[in-house]
C-alpha cells in the first residue's frame, strides 16, 4: 500500500516579508510599464522645456527609444518608498481603522464610509512620508541620465529650489487618493454584490474583480494623477503656479486628452500587476494551507 506524500508547505513568512517580497516583484515586473507611462503623461511638458524634440507615437516608440537599463530608471525608489508605507500600515493602521470600525449590522454605507476614510487617512500619513521618494521616482523616470541616484537629486533639488519643492502636487494627491479609494471599494462592492459564494472565492473571479476595479477606479482619477506628476517635474514652478494653473494650462494648451496621456498603458500595468498579485496569492495559499 502507497502512501501519499505530505503536502510540502514553505517555512513561515511575516506579512511584512511577504508584502515586501510581491512589492518587489510586482514593482520590478512592472517597471518598463510604468517608465513609458510617465513619459507619455508628461511628453507634452518635455517638448515645451526642450528636454525631447520629438513626440511619442506611442508605446511601442517609446520603448525603442530607451535602453533596458532606463526602462528601470526609478524603480528603486519605488521599492524603497513601500518600507515607510508598510511601516505606517503595520504600527498605525490597525488603530486608524478601529476608530472607523463600524459593527457589522451598520449598512454599506456605513462601512464604505469606514473603508474610505481609514485607507485616506493611512494613505496621507504614509504619503507624508514616502511623497519625497515618489517625487524623486517620477524624476529619475523622466531624467534617467541626468542624476547618479536618489541621493545626488535629492542633494541637488534642496539646494536649489529648497525640500517644500519635493511636495510639489501633494494636494492634488491627497485628493486622488480618497477618489481613487472611495471608487475603487464601491466597484468592488459592487463586484461582490453580483457575484454568488462559489465565485467569490475563484481565483478567476478574484482576478477580474481586481482587474474591473482597479481599471476603472484608476481611469476615471488619472487626470488627477498627471496633474502631480507634471507638478512634481516643475519644482522651480516656471511652467505651472500651481494645482489650477497647471489644470487650466494643459486644458488650453492641450485638450481633454492631454490629462489621459499614458493612460492606456497604465490599463497594461494594472492587468499586468493584478495578474501578479492574484497568482502570488493563490501560489502563497497553496502550499501554506
Amino acid at each position: 500500500m502507497t502512501t501519499v506524500p505530505p503536502k510540502q508547505r514553505i517555512p513561515f513568512i511575516s506579512p511584512f516579508a511577504r508584502a515586501t517580497l510581491d512589492t518587489i516583484v510586482v514593482k520590478t515586473l512592472t517597471a518598463p510599464f510604468e517608465f513609458i507611462k510617465i513619459r507619455l503623461q508628461v511628453q507634452n511638458q518635455l517638448l515645451k522645456t526642450g528636454n525631447l524634440v520629438v513626440a511619442y507615437r506611442g508605446f511601442f516608440d517609446c520603448f525603442t527609444r530607451h535602453s533596458l537599463l532606463e526602462l528601470f530608471s526609478g524603480n528603486l525608489a519605488n521599492i524603497i518608498r513601500f518600507v515607510p508605507t508598510q511601516f505606517v500600515n503595520d504600527t498605525l493602521g490597525g488603530y486608524i481603522k478601529q476608530l472607523f470600525r463600524v459593527e457589522k449590522e451598520n449598512n454599506n454605507n456605513w462601512r464604505l464610509f469606514s473603508n474610505v476614510m481609514s485607507g485616506f487617512f493611512i494613505s496621507l500619513i504614509s504619503l507624508s512620508l514616502v511623497y519625497p521618494i515618489d517625487s524623486a521616482r517620477t524624476i529619475l523616470a523622466v531624467y534617467p541620465n541626468r542624476y547618479s541616484g536618489i541621493n545626488e537629486l535629492f542633494k541637488y533639488t534642496v539646494s536649489t529650489t529648497g525640500y517644500s519643492s519635493l511636495y510639489r502636487g501633494f494636494f492634488v494627491t491627497c485628493i486622488g487618493v480618497i477618489s481613487y479609494r472611495f471608487l475603487y471599494y464601491t466597484l468592488y462592492d459592487l463586484c461582490k454584490h453580483f457575484s454568488s459564494s462559489e465565485t467569490d472565492n475563484s481565483f478567476s473571479f478574484s482576478f477580474i474583480r481586481g482587474w474591473i476595479t482597479t481599471i476603472a477606479a484608476g481611469l476615471i482619477t488619472y487626470p488627477l494623477d498627471t496633474l502631480r506628476r507634471r507638478l512634481s517635474l516643475d519644482p522651480e514652478k516656471l511652467l505651472y503656479s500651481g494645482t489650477l494653473d497647471c489644470t487650466v494650462k494643459i486644458w488650453q494648451e492641450e485638450g481633454f486628452s492631454g490629462f489621459f496621456g499614458g493612460s492606456i498603458v497604465n490599463i497594461f500595468r494594472a492587468v499586468v500587476n493584478a495578474t501578479c498579485l492574484a497568482l502570488m496569492d493563490h501560489q502563497f495559499n497553496t502550499y501554506t494551507q
